[in-house]
C-alpha cells in the first residue's frame, strides 16, 4: 500500500515493512512493524537493501499515478499549496492570536467564497464548489453558478467573519454537509 501527500511526503507499507519519507527529514525512515509497531527504531541505516526494495516499489507505483491535484484551499495557502508566511506566523503565534483571526476561525462568507473561486470570475461553479447539496442551496436562482450575494444569502449574519465561532461560514457548512 502506498500513499503520498503533496510533494515530497509519502510512504509505502509492504508486508511488515514501512518506509516513510517526510519533507522535514533528510533521509527516508524504515520500520519493521512486526517488531516495532510504534515506529520508534529507524532501520534505514542498518537495512539498506530493504530500503532500496521499498523505494523501488514506491517509485514504480508513483510512476503510474497522476501528480497530486489537491491544493490546500484556505487562507494559509500561497499559490502552489504551501503555507504562507502569515499562516506560519498565525500557527506559531499565541493562542489568542490564532483564535481571533478570521482565517483561523474558518473565515467569513466573503473569504471562503474568494478561496473557492479559483478562476477569480466572481462566480462559483460546481467544479469549484463540488459539495452538490450546499451548492444547490446557495444557487437560489438555479442558473448553475453561485454569486457572492447568493452565498451571503445562504449564510446571513456571517459576512467577513464577524461574530463567528469555530466552523461557521461557508467552510463550516461545507464540513457539516459531508
Amino acid at each position: 500500500m502506498c500513499w503520498r501527500m503533496g510533494d515530497g511526503k509519502h510512504a509505502i507499507r509492504h508486508g511488515d515493512w514501512k518506509m516513510v519519507v517526510e519533507r522535514t527529514e533528510p533521509k527516508p525512515q524504515l520500520f519493521n512493524l512486526a517488531e516495532d509497531m510504534r515506529e520508534k527504531k529507524d532501520l534505514a541505516a542498518t537495512m539498506p537493501d530493504k530500503l532500496k526494495e521499498l523505494t523501488e516499489l514506491y517509485n514504480t507505483w508513483d510512476a503510474q499515478m497522476d501528480k497530486p491535484h489537491w491544493v490546500r484551499q484556505d487562507a494559509r495557502t500561497e499559490e502552489g499549496g504551501r503555507p504562507s508566511r502569515a499562516g506560519r506566523a498565525t500557527r506559531a503565534g499565541s493562542q489568542a492570536t490564532s483564535e481571533s483571526s478570521p482565517a483561523a476561525r474558518g473565515g467569513g462568507v466573503e473569504e471562503r467564497f474568494k478561496q473557492s473561486d479559483r478562476n477569480g470570475d466572481g462566480k462559483l461553479t460546481p467544479d469549484e464548489f463540488p459539495q452538490e447539496a450546499l451548492f444547490k442551496r446557495m444557487d437560489t436562482n438555479g442558473d448553475g453558478v453561485v454569486t457572492l450575494d447568493e452565498a451571503r444569502g445562504a449564510f446571513p449574519g456571517r459576512a467577513a467573519g464577524a461574530g463567528q465561532s469555530q466552523g461557521a461560514g461557508a467552510g463550516g457548512a461545507r464540513r457539516r454537509a459531508r
